[in-house]
């Protein structure tokens, strides 16, 4: 593959069973991990990337990855422990990376439609992150890449304030796939309105010459699951933070969405049929107009 190739001349590929064999019997190894598809993992990823930098994060309970623009959009990927074959943790570690050189090393394989599979390294601090890509079927074809890592500063803590009143609709991805699409656009903002009452939520989208379209959902509609709504609220969001979501609702089998009384937008993507990746958003609303009232 020409791909291949380039990384090749430039020195990134070498022996994958001396290298391997080298960094795992290494017990300062911070850590080791390996996934037999990256397919849903490379997507999920690409739905962060409406910033540069990543902080990725190793627990023990899985992997995690952080991006966030300003005081105003973050979004996260949570992809569960049990989703590798290999997870080795010496203790929990946090680092930043540049997103779009991660995703660019795992489309090598993904964007030409090839399964493979992925073995990541940390050693430990001030160590580049190792990326073993191996596809499927070949005993020959491995790719090696090695991404630079940077000091990174803590992410703000956004969070759905239970205790304050909060609305939750759960729907299908696919149905609320189809509701994105139908949107316009170019259309400068969102307006979510969600009620106890008629017309329980409403997707309103507001042009550039303050034209309007809206959508309404209600409560018995099949494409709803769960309806959890005790107070009624509206707010507008900006239609770019909204924008760059559309493509991972695609790859979700069921979407959260939650808001609270502060008119914070939660927006939880499950990803795969046991929903062990799942892609986590929160939006700022537009304050000159939010309207996170309480009508009841």
């Amino acid at each position: 593959m020409h791909n291949s190739k380039v990384l090749y001349d430039k020195g990134l590929i070498r022996n994958l069973k001396m290298l391997t064999q080298s960094q795992i019997t290494d017990s300062q190894i911070r850590f080791v991990g390996r996934m037999d598809n990256i397919k849903m993992f490379y997507g999920a990823l690409k739905s962060l990337q409406f910033h540069n930098d990543v902080l990725v994060n190793w627990t023990d309970n899985g992997f995690k990855a952080t991006v966030q623009d300003a005081k105003y959009l973050q979004g996260s990927v949570y992809v569960n422990k049990s989703c590798f074959t290999e997870y080795s943790l010496l203790e929990e570690t946090t680092i930043r990376l540049n997103l779009v050189v991660l995703c660019d090393c795992l489309s090598i394989f993904a964007n030409s439609g090839v399964d493979c599979s992925m073995k990541m390294i940390y050693k430990g601090d001030g160590s580049p992150v190792i990326l073993i890509l191996e596809q499927h079927g070949s005993d020959d074809l491995v790719t090696e890449c090695s991404i630079k890592t940077k000091t990174y500063e803590e992410p703000l803590d956004f969070a759905i304030d239970d205790e304050q009143g909060c609305n939750t609709i759960i729907l299908r991805g696919a149905d609320f796939a189809t509701l994105l699409n139908e949107i316009d656009k170019s259309a400068e903002e969102l307006e979510i309105f969600m009620s106890p009452k008629a017309p329980y939520f409403r997707l309103t989208v507001l042009g550039v010459v303050q034209s309007e379209s809206k959508t309404e959902v209600a409560k018995s509609s099949e494409m709803i699951i769960t309806f959890s709504c005790d107070n009624e609220c509206s707010n507008k969001y900006r239609m770019s933070h909204i924008r760059g979501m559309m493509k991972s609702v695609l790859l979700a089998t069921k979407v959260a969405i939650r808001t609270d009384s502060t008119g914070l937008l939660n927006l939880q993507l499950m990803i795969g049929p046991s929903s062990q990746i799942c892609i986590d958003f929160f939006v700022t609303p537009l304050v000159d107009d939010f309207a996170g009232n309480d009508s009841s």
